[in-house]
Order: structure tokens, then sequence, then C-alpha cells
């Protein structure tokens, strides 16, 4: 009787890095964010909390303002949808590997809105524009 073998996983590319790691700037843009939720409910944590901020997808930026809606942020806030993501902020923040993951999402993703990856009451929302930038809700 021969033994089974499992396959071998494949050989990692030349050099050793993996595809899917996440860039330098990638991971700053990341951090950015998460100190940028931290400061907002260190400075105001009974406005911060449910309040919305909009990220500027390219470096995790924001514009410093909160916003009482989602639609209040998305009407005022991005000059243009493709290029910003609005963000609920929660009691206990953002860590940086969900924020890793929201701004990639919202990157490769324009016309699906993530607002958090890990809270179970914000999964994935509704779309509010069309990749093409249309609004979809008044």
């Amino acid at each position: 009787m021969t033994k089974r073998h499992r396959p071998r996983p494949p050989a990692p590319p030349q050099g050793g890095v993996l595809l899917n790691m996440p860039t330098q700037a990638q991971l700053d843009a990341a951090k950015r964010l998460s100190d940028a939720v931290a400061l907002h409910l260190v400075a105001d944590f009974e406005q911060a909390i449910r309040s919305v901020i909009m990220v500027k997808l390219e470096d995790g930026s924001t514009d410093g303002v909160l916003y009482g809606s989602w639609n209040d942020a998305c009407a005022n806030g991005a000059p243009d949808p493709r290029w910003y993501a609005p963000l609920r902020i929660t009691p206990d923040g953002i860590n940086e590997r969900d924020a890793l993951v929201f701004l990639r999402v919202n990157r490769d993703h324009p016309g699906i809105r993530m607002v958090r990856p890990t809270a179970p009451e914000h999964v994935v929302s509704p779309h509010l524009y069309t990749p093409g930038g249309r609004r979809l809700h008044p």
C-alpha cells in the first residue's frame, strides 16, 4: 500500500515577495486613517461616535470634518466619489488592518462602499454612487 502525499504549496515568486502583500504606501495610508479616527475619538468622543468622515482613498487622509450623516458626508465632503469614501466612526475606532482592508476594497471596487470590514452592523453598506459617479440615492 502506498502513502498518499499532499501536494506541495506553490513556491513563492522570485525574491520571496507575495503578490498580495501591501506596499509601504498602503501601510502608511492605513496607519494615517487609523490615527485620524483615534484623534477624533480622543478629541470629542461623544460627537465622534456614529459620525461620518470622508477618507481620501489614495493616502488615507481625511478632511477633519465630522458629518452627522452618510448623505451629508457624500454631499459635502467628496469632490469626486471615485477618490473618497465615507467611514462611520464606531466607539472602538478602527485598527490598521481594518483600515488597510477598507482602503483596498474601496479603491479597487469604486461602486461598492464598504464601511468597516469587521463591524457586524456595517459589513457592507449600500453603494451611493455608480462607478461613473452618478448618485443613486436622493
